[in-house]
C-alpha cells in the first residue's frame, strides 16, 4: 500500500498529514501520518501518547520529527483517553489493551511501502512510554526505543493504591479520567522489570528530576534492565517538558536516532 491510499488531511512546507486508521478486533485505531517534505532517512518513528490523554499530546513529537525528515505516526489508544478519536472507553482500557494496539500499528504500519521496517522507531510517553517498552521487548523489529518519563510506576501504585485485587472496583477515578476494574486486573501482579528485560536494542530515556508522578528512581531503575542506554536526567522538568525542554530532549532523541543509524 502507497500514500495514495490515504486520506490527505494537511499540506505544509515541512510535511504532509494524512489520516490513517486501523482495526484491532472490531475497534478502530484513529492516527495520523507526518510524512515529511524530503524524506532524508527511510526513518519511522511511531509515537503513543499517555494516560488518560491522546494524539493531542503527541502532535509536538510528530511535527518535530518529520520536520527533520523521519515519517512519524501518532494515533489515540482504544479507550486511551477522554478526548480519543479511536473506539472504545477509559472502562475498557489497560495497560495490555494498549500493547495490543500499538502492536496492531506496528504490523499495520510495516504493510506500507513508505515504511521502512528495518528503521523503525517506538516513541513513549509516560504510560505510552511502559507500553512501549512492553512491546519492544516481545517484538525482534524495531531498531531503538525513545521514552519520555515512562510510567514504570503503574504497577507499584496500583498495589500502593489496593492491598488486593478483591479491593478494587469495578470503577475508580484516577487523575483526569476513571477506569475500570480491567485496568487493575492487568496490571496487579505485574513485575514491570520482567516485562521489559531482554530488550536487546539502544534505548534512549529522558526523565525530570521533579517529576511528582513517576519519580525518576523508576527511570534510573530501568537503565538497569537495558545493555545500551542513554539515561538524560533534566534537573528542574517534572511530568512532562515545558517547550524549551521539550526541544532539548527532542534534539537529544534525534542525534539518538542518528547514531543507531
Amino acid at each position: 500500500m502507497t500514500l495514495n491510499d490515504l486520506t490527505l488531511l494537511e499540506t505544509t512546507d515541512s510535511y504532509t498529514v494524512y489520516e490513517l486508521i486501523f482495526d484491532n478486533k472490531g475497534k478502530r485505531i484513529y492516527g495520523k501520518l507526518y510524512y515529511p517534505a524530503e524524506n532524508k532517512h527511510n526513518i519511522t518513528v511511531i509515537a503513543s501518547h499517555g494516560y488518560g490523554s491522546s494524539m493531542a499530546t503527541t502532535t509536538e513529537n510528530a511535527q518535530y520529527f518529520a520536520s527533520h525528515g523521519c515519517v512519524c505516526y501518532i494515533y489515540d489508544f482504544c479507550g486511551g483517553g477522554v478526548n480519543s478519536l479511536s473506539d472504545g472507553t477509559m472502562l475498557e482500557m489497560s495497560v495490555l489493551t494498549e500493547c495490543s494496539d500499538l502492536n496492531v500499528v506496528i504490523d499495520g504500519l510495516k504493510q506500507y511501502d513508505f515504511v521502512d521496517y528495518n528503521h523503525l522507531y517506538l516513541l513513549g510517553r509516560s504510560q505510552g512510554g511502559m507500553v512501549s517498552a512492553m512491546v519492544a521487548a516481545k517484538r525482534n523489529d524495531t531498531k531503538g526505543l525513545i521514552l519520555f518519563y515512562p510510567a514504570f510506576v503503574i504497577p507499584d501504585d496500583a498495589r500502593a493504591r489496593y492491598k488486593t485485587l478483591d479491593d478494587v472496583p469495578q470503577v475508580s477515578p484516577i487523575m483526569h479520567g476513571q477506569i475500570g476494574k480491567l485496568y487493575y486486573q492487568d496490571i496487579f501482579d505485574m513485575d514491570v522489570w520482567e516485562e521489559i528485560k531482554g530488550y536487546d536494542k539502544p534505548v534512549f530515556i529522558a526523565h525530570g528530576k521533579q517529576d511528582a508522578i513517576v519519580p525518576v528512581s523508576y527511570a534510573c531503575d530501568a537503565a538497569k534492565y537495558y545493555d545500551d542506554v542513554t539515561l538524560l536526567i533534566l534537573p528542574n522538568a517534572g511530568h512532562g517538558f515545558n517547550s524549551d525542554e521539550f526541544t532539548y530532549v527532542s534534539d537529544s532523541a534525534f542525534q539518538f536516532i542518528k547514531h543507531c543509524e
